[in-house]
């Protein structure tokens, strides 16, 4: 089974993201942890970037969702919500179509 893991944080040294690459280290050998850490590297959602090619951070996590099996997402919390660049990751999700990803 492939799970991609996604760390909400942007944080370099975010906690949320050591224990999704700790927990990466430790699944069963039939099963694969793919980390995205990346989140602040996405640009920030907007209809007008919506047509083909995706930026490459949009089109590399799409690519990543459509990979995996199951998802796992570790995020902090802020001001009793998600953090804005995880809310961001799932309005790029959330308004991609099922084109097939092109390279820019």
């Amino acid at each position: 089974m492939k799970i991609l893991a996604i760390s909400g944080s942007g944080r370099r040294a975010s906690t949320n993201s050591a224990i999704l690459r700790a927990m990466s280290s430790i699944v069963r050998a039939d099963h694969q942890v793919t980390v995205f850490d990346r989140i602040g590297d996405l640009p920030i959602f907007s209809p007008d970037l919506e047509s083909f090619p995706l930026p490459k951070a949009v089109q590399e996590l799409v690519r990543l969702v459509g990979q995996n099996d199951g998802l796992i997402i570790a995020s902090p919390e802020y001001v009793k919500a998600i953090p804005s660049g995880l809310k961001n990751a799932i309005d790029w999700l959330g308004h991609v179509d099922k084109r097939p990803i092109r390279s820019a």
